[in-house]
């Protein structure tokens, strides 16, 4: 695990200060979760994945807290949907689970079969 490095196992490294800290009681709180879907013309920033992989890696993320890491108390996907398109051109537009006109993306129907899928 390196400090500098920003991918999803982060939290670990956090968990693990915050355990040798006495903080172990203490759950994490993820405020920004998803992947990167720019497309080739917008320089990336935070990597690059295609609609199909950022859905799957998602999903993945949500099951894994689900199972591996009880001291996880809120993870929040970044965005739902942009308010328009005039960030277009900006890497963090493509965050989000919608277009601004509503369109479903790949990770909407995604999100939306896994919660659904795990009703009571």
């Amino acid at each position: 695990m390196r400090p500098r490095v920003l991918n999803f196992s982060r939290p670990l490294y956090i968990r693990e200060i915050m355990v040798q800290n006495g903080d172990a009681h203490k759950p994490i709180w993820i405020s920004e979760l998803d992947w990167s879907p720019v497309p080739e013309d917008v320089t990336p920033v935070y990597g690059r994945t295609s609609e199909q992989e950022r859905a799957r890696y998602v999903i993945e993320a949500y099951e894994r807290m689900d199972k591996e890491w009880p001291w996880m108390g809120v993870a929040c996907f970044w965005y739902f949907k942009r308010a328009d398109d005039h960030e277009r051109g900006r890497p963090e537009y493509y965050f989000r689970m919608v277009e601004p006109d509503f369109t479903p993306l790949p990770v909407y129907e995604a999100m939306r079969a896994y919660t659904t899928s795990r009703r009571p």
